[in-house]
This record gives structure tokens, C-alpha cells and sequence, in this order.
């Protein structure tokens, strides 16, 4: 379940280890989720939280805290200014960032392991499509680090786009029993269908009728 070098580290020795790797930001999209847009101060100490038990080093912990609050504005801003958003706070937080051309990006097939690298070019890949399984497949084809890179892009892709049924349904098979229950549970309290739970309400949200009522389910404007 868990590569070589994280099974060591959390065994062995689980403390911070100044990295910047990509891991940072490939895990930090649940973050998110569970702000409403605007609480932004939130999301940056939540996702510092999440790196730098590990990637302590302060690149690693600027690319999960942009990939956080990425995923919180595709997530709560209306579709048509979200994308822009996002450009706009890539474009501050990476000063080379050229979302036209992608010059000062890695380049296809360079296996680049750092958040710097990575992350402005999940966005670049994120920004040239028009769906999530395009956004899955450019970041699969660009190579390299593909995995990882292909994770960070449908963190940001899923925010957005629909996510067609059998990809879910397909991506569920191949996990064991105790990380959908994770998967399960974390949907029932933060996404439910195409309506994102306000965490104000989340603790109400077994009881449909309250929820309706005060407001618990904030429609997706897809």
C-alpha cells in the first residue's frame, strides 16, 4: 500500500526531514474540502499541518498550501472566475509561471520530484482541459514523475469537473476494503452527490429535512 522509502520513515524514523518533494501537495487536497470558500487563513495553517510532519522544507510546505486552497476556490467559486483564480494565485505564488506556453515548466519525460516543479505544472495541465480524464491522461502522457503529477492534477480536476461513474467505480476496485471505507466516510460528511456539505452544518447531516432547512448542502454551480 505504502512505498519502500514512506514504509521506513514512518517505522523507523517519522520525523520532518526538510523535503519539498511532490508528496506534499499529492496529499493535501482533502484539506479543501472542509473550509468554505474565503476561510483561506484556515486552509494555509490546516495544510502547513499536513506537510510539515514530514516536508518540512518551506517549498514543500508553499505547494500544498497552493494546491489546498486550489482545490478550495474549483471547489466553491462560481465555474466561470475558478480556473482564473487559480491562475491568478499560481502566477503569485511561482513568478516564472507561463500558463500560455508552459516555458519554465519541466520538461516532457524529466522526472522532476520537487513541489516547485511539479506543482505549476499540474496547473499548466489542469488549465489546457476540458475534462477530468483529460486532465488524467495529459498529466500520464507528460511523464516523468507521472504518478504523482497525475495525482496533484486530479486533485485539482476533480474539484472542477464531473468524474465520470466507471472511473470512480474502477479506481474503487483496485483499493482495499479499509481505505474506502476512509473514502466512504469522508464523503458522507463533506460531499454528498453533486452537493458539497457546509462544514458549519456537517455534524446535521444525517437529518435531510434540518439540512435543507439550514442551509447543509451548497449546490456545485457545474
Amino acid at each position: 500500500m505504502f512505498g519502500t522509502a514512506f514504509g521506513r520513515w514512518i517505522y523507523e524514523d517519522p520525523t520532518p526531514y526538510n523535503s519539498y518533494g511532490n508528496g506534499a501537495a499529492m496529499r493535501v487536497s482533502p484539506i479543501g474540502y472542509v473550509s468554505p470558500g474565503g476561510q483561506n487563513w484556515d486552509i494555509y495553517l490546516e495544510a502547513k499541518k499536513s506537510a510539515e510532519c514530514s516536508h518540512s522544507h518551506p517549498e514543500g510546505i508553499r505547494g500544498a498550501q497552493f494546491i489546498a486552497i486550489a482545490v478550495n476556490e474549483l471547489l466553491y467559486l462560481p465555474q466561470e472566475i475558478a480556473p482564473g483564480a487559480v491562475l491568478e494565485s499560481c502566477s503569485y505564488s511561482y513568478k516564472n509561471f507561463d500558463s500560455t506556453h508552459g516555458t519554465n515548466l519541466p520538461k516532457k519525460g524529466e522526472f522532476d520530484m520537487t513541489c516547485q516543479g511539479c506543482v505549476p505544472l499540474a496547473v499548466y495541465l489542469f488549465l489546457h482541459s476540458q475534462s477530468f480524464e483529460e486532465a488524467i491522461r495529459r498529466a500520464v502522457f507528460y511523464g516523468g514523475d507521472s504518478d504523482t503529477l497525475a495525482a496533484i492534477v486530479g486533485s485539482l480536476a476533480g474539484a472542477y469537473f464531473d468524474i465520470p461513474d466507471d472511473m470512480v467505480n474502477k479506481a474503487r476496485s483496485y483499493l482495499p476494503k479499509e481505505i474506502t471505507d476512509v473514502i466512504d466516510k469522508f464523503d458522507g460528511k463533506f460531499v454528498k452527490g453533486n452537493y458539497l456539505i457546509n462544514p458549519t452544518y456537517a455534524n446535521f447531516h444525517e437529518n435531510e429535512e434540518r439540512a435543507g432547512r439550514e442551509g447543509l448542502y451548497k449546490k456545485k454551480e457545474r
